[in-house]
């Protein structure tokens, strides 16, 4: 599917196998983004319905209360129907993590996740909070604004790959590799290169920065992987429960996993539920 002038999508006969232009030979595509054609760059029918998927989905979202009211946001996120993690949005100190216990099988769809969780904030905050005033922003380091999802930033692999190319990554590379049609697209999403600072200087709190969670305890971490393999859930709700409550990370231990595993079941049959 590519984007045509006119702002549609139209569809695009591409050969059966297809060989990357010799500029692309030192970039790294990420896989289902896009594919190289005989007349440029192509994001594949599936992956492009799966993703306007998600997005119908994220605004049909309603939540219960006005999001400006609430502390803490968790998301379940599923990875290829068989992990699952959670993503937290914390309204108190603008911060954004993926909690995840798995890191080594999720980590090529970061980039998704993190653009379907902003663009979530982003339309349920406007819907629900002010349509008018400035929204929050996500003010992101130069070296990770390269790597978030093409379709948030709308650097294309050429771009992409001289930003690569230069001795060192800087809002001033990126504004010059960039057009002004480009630049305006950020202002419109919320989202802008800029050197990681202190909340401090947010005078109007609206500067949001996404977290990394090398913390998060993995799950292949154990001698014995049998009993945590399949403990996503477990770590899911652990991760969640910690973060809310701003508690320092303690189920570390191989033990951990199953007494967490027998507090679950007590819960359930306490409130007569299946967990």
């Amino acid at each position: 599917m590519a984007p045509s002038e006119s702002g549609r999508v139209t569809r695009c006969a591409l050969p059966d196998h297809i060989s990357p232009k010799a500029d692309l030979d030192e970039i790294q595509l990420m896989t289902g983004d896009y594919i190289t054609g005989a007349e440029g760059h192509y994001m594949p029918r599936e992956s492009f319905l799966y993703l306007r998927k998600y997005e119908r989905m994220i605004e049909k979202i309603t939540p219960p209360i006005p999001i400006h009211l609430l502390d803490h946001i968790i998301i379940p996120i599923n990875i290829r129907q068989s992990h699952w993690f959670p993503a937290h949005i914390n309204l108190q100190t603008r911060g954004i993590s993926l909690l995840d216990s798995s890191q080594v099988y999720s980590a090529a769809s970061y980039p998704q996740q993190k653009m379907l969780i902003w663009k979530f904030f982003r339309m349920i905050w406007t819907i629900h909070v002010s349509a008018e005033a400035s929204g929050p922003y996500w003010a992101i380091p130069p070296d990770r604004f390269i790597k978030l999802h093409p379709r948030l930033t709308n650097l294309t692999p050429t771009m992409t790959q001289i930003l690569r190319k230069c001795p060192q990554i800087t809002v001033s590379s990126i504004m010059k590799t960039t057009n002004d049609h480009t630049r305006t697209r950020w202002d419109r999403r919320g989202i802008r290169p800029e050197l990681a600072g202190t909340q401090a200087t947010d005078h109007h709190g609206q500067k949001w920065t996404i977290l990394e969670q090398t913390g998060t305890p993995q799950q292949n971490n154990f001698i014995n992987t049998t009993e945590t393999r399949l403990a996503c859930g477990i770590y899911t709700v652990l991760s969640a429960l910690y973060a809310v409550r701003n508690w320092k990370i303690d189920f570390v231990q191989q033990t951990h996993i199953g007494q967490a595993r027998n507090w679950l079941v007590a819960i359930g049959l306490a409130i007569n539920k299946a967990v």
